[in-house]
């Protein structure tokens, strides 16, 4: 059993100007218009987990885990979600009487689910940006001594919850002729439900993305 915390900070501070006072003399503070951004993310995601593997006489194998994560980034009332695993092997070759011929045989069932957040910061939401940051109309701001804002192009979704991978394998592994000649087969289905994906979307909609 244990626990962990993964917590992360992002400052991105970009600085630039428009139009040299004095020609040739790259410096910022030179520039007659500076143009300042400041984007500021937090991001948090908290996890609980727990595993367990049985074992009975050599012969039956039972493994167990799950998690449940919190992560802030998914919409307030879908931040945690459960998943986890189990798996059961049989080596029916220990009920058999011992043979060169034959010297094991095993049959082994699971089922897994993955969860994962896997999207940008803020994508619940549909944030201003600054005219500093990004143009206008093609204009840039400020204009005439004063600023613009305009909603990002990236629709945000507010009921974002997290994407989970599910997965079903059955299998089998046999040996013969004291572990000289094996055989191992598997088969499997797995499947993505509610994936996180941006999509473009058409720009009439006043959005490039969602």
């Amino acid at each position: 059993m244990g626990n962990n915390i993964l917590s992360n900070f992002s400052d991105t501070y970009t600085q630039s100007g428009i139009g040299l006072n004095i020609p040739k003399f790259y410096n910022i503070s030179n520039t007659s218009t500076s143009l300042v951004s400041d984007f500021v993310s937090k991001y948090r995601k908290v996890g609980f987990y727990a595993q367990a593997n049985l074992e009975y006489n050599k012969m039956l194998y039972l493994s167990l885990t799950g998690r449940y994560d919190g992560s802030s980034l998914l919409a307030a009332d879908k931040q945690y979600y459960p998943y986890g695993s189990a798996g059961l092997g049989f080596v029916f070759s220990e009920l058999m009487n011992k043979s060169s011929a034959f010297s094991y045989g095993k049959v082994r069932i699971s089922y897994s689910s993955v969860g994962n957040d896997n999207i940008p910061v803020y994508s619940t939401s549909t944030p201003y940006v600054l005219g500093s940051a990004i143009s206008i109309n093609h204009v840039n701001f400020p204009y005439n001594g004063s600023n613009g804002a305009r909603l990002t192009n990236v629709q945000g979704n507010p009921n974002l919850k997290n994407e989970s991978l599910n997965e079903f394998e059955i299998g089998t592994e046999l040996k013969f002729l004291n572990n000289r000649l094996s055989f191992e087969g598997s088969y499997f289905n797995r499947e993505s439900k509610d994936l996180l994906s941006q999509i473009p979307i058409n720009p009439s909609s006043g959005f490039y993305i969602k």
